[in-house]
């Protein structure tokens, strides 16, 4: 039988991950690691550690290292930060991630994010910023980063997460969240009796790019605009960024706020998204998250805010609930699809007659152009915004009326469209990657669940 020091490094991973089906695999794991030199065992705890990690085995991770921790390694040191701050236990966490950042002389720039803002989301402001002191001096890490992480800490003192969750639940408690069913009910009434409906979702896309007040840009703004260009690069390709800003984006980020609080049914993340992100110590996903709150749950005026709340994932709910909703598509006096995917009107076209389905094609995200050979997009003067966007509203103007349905996968752009074709009496629905999935594409890590789903009800119709 081959030792376990003789076995490739997979190998010897794989081996760690068949002895967890022991009830006592910490003593076997600790056994197999006895074969190795010290500083080759070392790294497989951290490599092994990565991995439980990874597969959110976060107890499992910890007391991995607990039992094998080598002072010595900085992974250790880290992972083990990441580990407990991951699992919301981020005071615990701040004695690792300290470590760790020592250890790196602050050379590391991800050890020094989850450090700082780590610190920060507990309060100790005075700590955080002596640790952004240290990285200007030692001058390691980008200027740049290090701005976004002075920005954080600002970001962090305005909006404390501990006050922020007490918002939460004051306003959840007058809160109903829909089901499918539900939803679908909605969609049955509007289309049926003519009147105007629109529902899209607001996620950490859309939060980089609803406003900020005057206050929060002067403190924040290196880490805001940074999110917001983050993800003008994904829809718009990193060359239509400038473009997008010098046509006027600032105005369809006012449009966006007044359609959050305008629209008829919103889907927003719940208040353990918020949990996730802040255990990631994520730059982006905190405030972008956070700021889809402030815009619906959180609004100052609630009495103008959005009439009914579902989840984020929405979309993938109807996907899971294909049958049932191609039943409500069935019942529309036309349908209208603003997306870059061709096969969804194809698929649309099994549903209801061809001569009352219109495509309005745009260009696709450019983010998943190249995964998904995406031909809409050929170059980068095709960017939906400004060229096509204006295009699709007059578009929408010509053809919205009552008793319409509308499916829609374009992006932020997706939440304007909504709203002009609800005040034309039409029913707008934003599907979002649903339409990826509808069209054959996987365009991001889709649950099992809804992928079983959609194949075997598109499968059905096209047979």
């Amino acid at each position: 039988m081959t030792g376990f020091n003789e076995l490739t490094q997979t190998q010897q991973i794989d081996h760690l991950w068949d002895l967890l089906q022991s009830q006592d695999w910490l003593t076997d794991v600790k056994k197999s690691l006895a074969a190795l030199e010290d500083e080759i065992s070392s790294w497989r705890v951290a490599e092994f550690a990565v991995q439980l990690k990874n597969a959110k085995r976060f107890d499992d991770a910890v007391t991995l290292l607990q039992h094998c921790f080598d002072q010595s390694n900085v992974q250790h040191h880290y992972q083990l930060g990441l580990c407990l701050s991951y699992s919301r236990r981020q005071d615990d966490a701040c004695s690792p991630f300290l470590k760790a950042f020592v250890m790196s002389g602050g050379a590391d720039q991800l050890i020094a994010q989850d450090h700082v803002i780590n610190l920060a989301q507990l309060g100790k402001f005075n700590q955080a910023q002596n640790s952004i002191t240290y990285l200007k001096q030692v001058g390691a890490v980008p200027q740049d980063e290090i701005l976004r992480l002075e920005a954080m800490v600002e970001f962090l003192k305005i909006y404390p997460p501990n006050q922020i969750f007490e918002q939460l639940d004051i306003s959840l408690q007058a809160r109903q969240w829909l089901n499918v069913d539900e939803f679908l009910a909605l969609i049955k009434v509007s289309l049926r009796f003519g009147e105007g409906f629109a529902f899209f979702r607001l996620d950490d896309g859309e939060g980089s790019n609803l406003p900020w007040s005057s206050s929060v840009k002067r403190s924040c703004n290196a880490v805001l605009e940074f999110n917001r260009d983050v993800f003008l690069g994904h829809w718009f390709g990193q060359n239509g960024i400038a473009s997008a800003l010098s046509y006027g984006w600032y105005n369809i980020q006012l449009e966006l706020a007044l359609a959050a609080q305008q629209v008829d049914l919103v889907g927003i993340s719940s208040p353990e998204r918020f949990h996730q992100e802040l255990a990631m110590n994520s730059i982006r996903g905190i405030p972008s998250v956070l700021n889809t709150f402030l815009w619906t749950l959180l609004s100052e005026d609630q009495s103008s805010g959005p009439k009914l709340l579902c989840s984020a994932q929405m979309h993938w709910e109807l996907g899971i609930a294909s049958e049932r909703f191609f039943d409500v598509i069935r019942m529309a006096k036309s349908v209208h699809v603003i997306s870059s995917r061709k096969p969804f009107v194809d698929l649309i076209k099994c549903l209801v007659p061809a001569e009352n389905v219109e495509f309005i094609e745009i260009p696709g995200e450019r983010l998943r152009v190249a995964e998904l050979g995406d031909i809409s997009v050929k170059s980068e003067i095709s960017n939906h915004y400004p060229m096509r966007y204006e295009q699709v509203l007059e578009n929408i103007n010509i053809s919205a009326k009552p008793g319409s349905l509308w499916l829609i996968g374009a992006g932020l752009l997706a939440k304007i469209y909504c709203m002009r074709i609800r005040e034309n009496g039409g029913v707008a629905l934003d599907l979002g990657s649903l339409v990826d999935l509808y069209s054959g594409k996987k365009s991001r890590t889709f649950p099992s669940q809804l992928v079983e789903c959609v194949e075997t009800q598109v499968a059905s119709l096209r047979d």
